[in-house]
């Protein structure tokens, strides 16, 4: 823990903290995601994946653009549930 957060950091113990702290939750998700199993979604997580060339988004405001994937993605399957 840091002394200005409750939140636990996770890291790879054999790199330390905190060169090897790494992201968990939506960010991480998508930033090894391939693709997105939706269309919208899948779209709009390619313009994610462009927008640090292929390596990795770590810029903590894309949290959010990450939970937008991930409720556009949650409400195009629920649709094809609630038709099919």
């Amino acid at each position: 823990m840091e002394p200005w957060s409750y939140l636990k950091f996770p890291y790879y113990k054999k790199l330390g903290y905190p060169e090897g702290v790494y992201r968990v939750g939506p960010l991480g998700r998508l930033n090894i995601a391939e693709k997105i199993d939706t269309p919208m979604a899948n779209e709009e997580h390619k313009i994610f994946k462009a927008l640090s060339g292929g390596k990795p988004v770590e810029n903590t405001l894309y949290y959010h653009y990450a939970r937008l994937i991930e409720a556009l993605f949650a409400t195009e399957r629920v649709r094809v549930l609630c038709e099919g």
